[in-house]
């Protein structure tokens, strides 16, 4: 087997990711890097592993393990490391890898997409059936008792509603490229009703911080690549339509109403998601002051949090939240060194898309940007795992068209 076919098969699972029970979560990441030794050890190298190239894509992690000299507390250590452990296995899976093959054929990470975009549609499908089913329409049931449906019971799946609204939202970045060069009539109705499926499962899932970040991706995608000014105003309205529909959908208007509302930044409630987030934010930020050179190291971060919770609000202490924001989750952890080089890492990225033209890539970079800044995605493994795997591909692997002479000169190598 040629090392490509070797390598597009190690990657299948990540396609089926969304619709893969939460048990299962971690077995892409494990059978990807059994691949990735087998390949190592079974095909004939074409150059060393870029060990600097690894270590960097490693570093939030190794940036974890490092606090270990400084942390007290070690309760659940192990709980709290292995579920962030795909930031180290996967950019070394990718480092044996970029050994045998650095490119693959565009056909092969079509087939990918389409994998990974019916997935998606599959598992919202699975959603939409859910919510009929419980005659939510009638009232039957809350809002909230789906969503704990979604998170706790939903066909084993078991997807919280921002990491299941972080892989629709990849899902429709996918589509949506996919329908810009698609010129047959069927294939692009057939997006356009996956695309309905998934826009109208994140609308209900109203994560608000993953809707923004979903449209400004596209603003930014629309100035950036779009040279006539017609299109780019096209695009540009289409994005705000989009966000005015958001809004003004029941529960998302509720969410986006709760900003401006002034007993939000004086009170925290149960029934005002808003008024959580700001007393965590201040919790927060108290807390980094007091140790904001190395943090407190990844065992105390919660620790140090809820002696802070517990000064401020009950709520906040039942809820056991987390910063709620990458960034500072970091900067908890591992201070302003661990910040700085996520703030590093992630510009790095947005200079690599924008230096190869990577539309695509690009715009998963910059959705993660925003995300970060009200969502703790390195630290929950639906979150982490796909962040790691998208970031190591588009770092690792070059993308090449179908029949390229330089796919078929590097094949012609690995085989002899």
């Amino acid at each position: 087997m040629n090392s490509q076919k070797l390598f597009f098969l190690a990657t299948v699972l990540f396609a089926f990711f969304p619709v893969l029970p939460n048990r299962l979560k971690g077995l892409p990441v494990i059978v990807f890097f059994l691949f990735s030794v087998y390949g190592f050890f079974s095909h004939q190298r074409v150059k060393k592993i870029d060990l600097k190239k690894v270590l960097f894509f490693s570093g939030i992690y190794l940036f974890y393990l490092l606090s270990l000299f400084y942390t007290e507390n070690f309760i659940a250590i192990d709980k709290t490391l292995s579920t962030r452990l795909s930031l180290l296995i996967i950019p070394i899976s990718f480092g044996l890898f970029s050994t045998i093959v650095t490119k693959i054929e565009a056909r092969q990470f079509n087939i990918f997409s389409i994998i990974f975009v019916a997935s998606t549609i599959a598992y919202c499908l699975v959603v939409l059936f859910t919510i009929v089913h419980l005659e939510y329409f009638t009232g039957k049931v809350t809002i909230n008792e789906v969503y704990n449906i979604a998170t706790n019971t939903l066909f084993g799946i078991e997807q919280h509603p921002i990491y299941a609204s972080i892989l629709i939202s990849i899902a429709i970045f996918l589509s949506v490229f996919k329908l810009i060069k698609t010129s047959n009539i069927y294939g692009k109705g057939m997006l356009i009703i996956g695309n309905t499926i998934l826009l109208f499962t994140l609308f209900f899932f109203s994560r608000k911080a993953i809707i923004l970040a979903l449209a400004f991706a596209f603003i930014v995608f629309a100035i950036i690549n779009f040279k006539k000014l017609k299109i780019k105003k096209i695009l540009l309205i289409s994005t705000l339509i989009f966000v005015a529909a958001l809004v003004s959908t029941p529960v998302l208007k509720k969410r986006f109403k709760e900003v401006f509302y002034t007993v939000t930044y004086s009170k925290i409630s149960p029934d005002n998601s808003s008024s959580i987030r700001f007393g965590v934010y201040k919790c927060v930020l108290k807390t980094i002051q007091k140790h904001p050179i190395i943090g407190y190291g990844v065992g105390d971060v919660d620790v140090a949090l809820q002696e802070c919770y517990a000064k401020t609000s009950k709520i906040l202490v039942e809820g056991n939240y987390n910063s709620h924001n990458q960034y500072l989750g970091i900067a908890l952890s591992n201070g302003v060194f661990g910040l700085l080089f996520l703030i590093l890492f992630l510009f790095y990225n947005v200079k690599k898309a924008i230096q190869h033209r990577d539309k695509f890539f690009l715009a998963i970079v910059l959705f993660y940007i925003v995300t970060m800044f009200f969502e703790n995605i390195l630290e929950r493994q639906s979150g982490v795992i796909i962040f790691a795997f998208y970031i190591c591909f588009f770092n690792f692997i070059k993308i090449e068209k179908i029949n390229s002479p330089a796919l078929e000169k590097e094949d012609n190598h690995y085989r002899s």
